[in-house]
């Protein structure tokens, strides 16, 4: 499995008749959108999915929005534009949102569990500051996206990666752990990389203005990430934001059975 995407924007499976109209998705940290199949697959949109290829520059999240807009441009779209971002994605989706509102469209912006306050919050866990321990913490934390280990086995590859000299011995490394994972070696080490440059620009991501549009926030209940109960939206947008609270996790809340509520939920939201 190629773990680096090679196709920045991808239709979707989903439930859409031949003129229905576009829906807008954004990847999460792993910079790819399979795994939100699950989700795409019930909408009854023609839906499009953002992913970070190596030829979309990661060193911040305007960096990706202002890309994904482009590719945006060459779908036709109606007001108001049905864009979603679940988790690291939120960033990227609100500040897409922004930008959009700026050149005088309309946003209908669903954000599953993330906003930018949220990703900031969650990405600092794996990362406080530049320092050889926090890229340490960074790639142990990935290693767990593709392998289920116990506490004291990830706090042993904590210590095998803190123990490295440099970031290119700690992608070697992450490369060896996760040999099968990936396509080769070399994609390994690619997706760890943008894996980490994705870190380091949600947490330095903060929205420049107000988002106007409206927004529904669908939640987990079983998060690790202190956070308020509307992941601080309100402060970033005009109007209040709707919020819907599932119980489930960060991972499973993309998954059957709760996704079917999330995506009944958000056809009732454009039906209201």
């Amino acid at each position: 499995m190629r773990l680096t995407p090679q196709e920045t924007m991808v239709t979707m499976p989903s439930g859409a008749k031949e003129d229905s109209r576009p829906f807008f998705v954004v990847h999460p940290i792993e910079g790819v959108v399979t795994e939100l199949e699950d989700f795409t697959s019930l909408l009854p949109f023609k839906v499009y999915g953002f992913q970070c290829t190596t030829n979309v520059s990661d060193d911040s999240v305007g960096s990706m929005a202002s890309t994904y807009l482009k590719l945006m441009k060459d779908v036709k779209t109606t007001d108001p534009i049905l864009l979603l971002g679940y988790s690291f994605g939120a960033s990227v989706a609100f500040e897409m949102a922004l930008r959009l509102e700026a050149e005088g469209r309309k946003v209908h912006l669903f954000l599953i569990d993330g906003s930018p306050d949220f990703v900031r919050k969650r990405t600092s866990l794996y990362r406080a500051k530049i320092t050889d321990a926090d890229e340490a913490d960074a790639f142990s934390y990935y290693i767990t996206l593709f392998k289920t280990i116990d506490h004291n086995e990830y706090q042993k590859i904590q210590q095998e990666f803190k123990a490295l000299p440099n970031m290119e011995a700690r992608l070697s490394l992450c490369a060896k752990k996760l040999e099968g994972e990936g396509e080769s070696e070399d994609d390994i080490k690619k997706a760890a990389q943008t894996f980490y440059n994705k870190i380091l620009a949600a947490e330095k991501y903060y929205p420049s203005s107000v988002f106007t549009g409206k927004v529904l926030l669908l939640k987990a209940d079983q998060n690790f990430v202190a956070a308020e109960k509307d992941y601080g939206l309100k402060k970033l947008c005009k109007e209040v934001p709707e919020v819907y609270t599932y119980k489930t996790t960060h991972k499973e809340i993309i998954k059957i059975p709760t996704v079917k509520k999330i995506v009944n939920r958000i056809i009732n939201a454009l039906n209201s």
